[in-house]
């Protein structure tokens, strides 16, 4: 198993390795296994007027970006 930082790593350590050789992020590690479990707190897909009411700003592509960061 290698274990890789980000997708970015991930996806060029699966070029560089050989098939016998599993690459994943902390990330995707982790949420193979405890991801069910926690499947019921995830959101969906949230709306730009939640988050920002949530946060108390009007600065929209924070608003954004926080949804896509979520949402992914």
């Amino acid at each position: 198993m290698y274990l890789c930082y980000n997708k970015a790593v991930e996806i060029a350590a699966k070029n560089r390795f050989p098939r016998n050789v599993t690459c994943k992020t902390a990330h995707g590690l982790a949420y193979a296994v405890y991801g069910s479990q926690y499947k019921h707190k995830q959101a969906g897909n949230l709306r730009l007027t939640d988050i920002a009411r949530t946060i108390n700003t009007q600065d929209w592509e924070l608003a954004k970006d926080i949804v896509s960061t979520l949402n992914a």
